[in-house]
């Protein structure tokens, strides 16, 4: 196979979706590892986001607990490729099988170490989605570091993230996965948490059988306890479970966060399990399971003017997880049992004739009530607009005139800045009313759309589409192509982005986001903007 810039391909190693080969990079005259996928990807659409992922991936090659990504690109045939720092001392999977279980105290700082490079990925917005201990390797030196992000697009390419094409690492994998949940950073949680007890145990925390029997069968074992090993310490193991939680929304926050519980954990273990018994105390238990319809699940919009402008179906709840298909919601293994039995009898009884007088008596009472009640409120709002109005008129500071910066807002030399990654999903416009947006979960989860400045209105959020509020007296100044290049993160190019504005309520303030946009670039899976 002829790659431009390499040669001496040697294949290396191959796996179910992609084959490793090593090779000499002729203008630095290196050796590197080059990562060959096998499947072609058919749309434009997915080559530019294959490409997006591996020059976000190739920010993060400064962290030394990151497999340093050197060029992406595509062969002849149409199949995408990686050129990758190459780790002669191999995986950990392969030390793990050499040595058998590792001890605790170098497991929990592999954690340390790798937890780190995986909330630098997600401060980048980038995500692994595959972590597992044949995907972290290690070079000559014995330094563990985290391969394979770039390929996170690869798993929704041509629909080969579905359970049934193996897409899945399934023992690494967390429940929502099998559910087809939009991929997010609490997934990635759970799979490097996972790997970490594998590294203890000799196998993973909850082994699945694959092919799995069936959705009831994998539903039980994909929240059945987390059994101790032997010689860890308590508090260590404590950390794992937690970050184990088949609850998205009950595991560990972050992957800062699990490191952070890693650093503190003990060394050494003060309690054996085996030996003498810890102290009583209470069970972890799992936060509660929220249920997938809940009257709070948010629907999908997409931007008005870019192409693909459709509906979704089957996308996921505020918990990442979809609607349809899902795992069977099986009982908790800590949490009672019930018995089966016949089921229960209703008693009805027949209704009880009232007093007609009585009846139309309480009505009036009601309407009096009624009456008399909006009489006094309406009484108060008009005390209180004039209330208002006076105050402004005599120039006292208003709320609208707080220096507070809106919502995921802070002050910057250019104005306000965003102060962490904001995305949204789309854009809706319908004639005569405000624009609306909807904010993804996180700028790891696919949206459109980028926040990158804005500011207070001064007054009700015009009811104009999003390029009109853009071109608003207050607004105009600020969602500049100046503010956005001084807020793009470094090696980041905006300058063809499209800006518009979309204004939100705070109580009773009203603000304003500047968001931005690569023309035809569709639905993107990282952030250009925010610390």
């Amino acid at each position: 196979m002829q790659l431009p810039g390499l040669v001496d391909l040697t294949p290396l190693g191959q796996g179910g979706f992609a084959t490793v080969y090593r090779a000499r990079q002729v203008q630095l005259d290196r050796e590197v590892a080059v990562k060959i996928d096998n499947r072609v990807l058919q749309t434009e659409r997915d080559r530019r986001r294959f490409l997006r992922e591996a020059h976000a991936a190739a920010r993060l090659s400064g962290h030394p607990h990151v497999v340093s990504v050197h060029d992406a690109n595509f062969t002849p045939q149409g199949t995408p490729y990686l050129v990758m720092e190459l780790c002669t001392g191999g995986s950990l999977s392969d030390l793990a099988r050499r040595e058998g279980p590792l001890p605790a105290d170098r497991v929990r700082k592999l954690g340390v170490q790798l937890a780190d490079a995986l909330a630098a990925a997600h401060a980048e917005g980038v995500l692994h989605r595959d972590i597992k201990p044949g995907n972290i390797l290690l070079d000559r030196y014995g330094t563990a570091k985290l391969a394979d992000f770039g390929l996170a697009a690869l798993l929704d390419a041509e629909g080969s993230s579905t359970v049934t094409r193996d897409a899945l690492s399934p023992s690494y994998a967390p429940p929502e996965a099998f559910a087809m949940a939009q991929p997010s950073a609490a997934a990635d949680v759970y799979s490097l948490a996972a790997t970490l007890y594998d590294l203890l145990a000799g196998k993973p925390p909850r082994p699945v059988p694959w092919p799995i029997e069936s959705f009831d069968h994998l539903g039980v074992v994909l929240r059945s306890p987390v059994p101790p090993v032997a010689g860890v310490p308590a508090d260590l193991h404590a950390v794992l479970v937690r970050a184990l939680d088949p609850e998205a929304t009950s595991r560990t926050a972050s992957a800062a966060r699990l490191r952070d519980e890693l650093d503190a954990a003990s060394s050494t273990p003060q309690v054996q399990y085996g030996g003498p018994p810890p102290p009583p105390g209470p069970p972890y238990q799992p936060g509660p399971r929220v249920p997938q319809n809940h009257p709070g699940a948010p629907y999908q919009s997409v931007p008005r003017n870019h192409p693909g402008n459709q509906s979704h179906p089957g996308l996921p709840n505020q918990q990442g997880v979809p609607n349809q298909p899902q795992v069977p919601n099986q009982p908790h293994h800590s949490g009672p049992q019930y018995q089966s039995g016949p089921p229960p009898q209703y008693v009805t009884q027949a209704p009880r004739r009232r007093n007609p007088a009585l009846v139309a008596g309480a009505a009036l009472l009601v309407v009096a009530l009624a009456v008399g009640t909006w009489l006094v409120v309406r009484h108060n709002n008009n005390g209180k607009k004039n209330a208002a109005n006076s105050t402004t008129s005599a120039g006292t500071t208003t709320k609208a005139a707080d220096k507070t910066p809106p919502p995921r807002l802070k002050e910057c030399a250019t104005g306000m800045c965003i102060a962490e990654p904001t995305c949204y999903h789309g854009i809706n416009s319908t004639g005569g009313q405000a624009s609306t947006a909807r904010r993804a979960g996180d700028c790891s989860i696919e949206h459109y759309w980028e926040a990158f400045s804005g500011g207070w209105l001064s007054g009700a959020i015009p009811k104009v589409d999003s390029d009109d509020l853009a071109k608003a007296p207050e607004v105009v100044g600020i969602c500049t192509a100046a503010a956005m290049k001084a807020n793009t993160r470094p090696n980041v190019d905006t300058s063809t982005w499209t800006i518009t504005a979309v204004g939100f309520a705070d109580g009773d303030r009203n603000y304003f986001h500047c968001l931005a946009s690569e023309p035809d670039a569709g639905e993107v899976t990282t952030s250009a903007f925010g610390s």
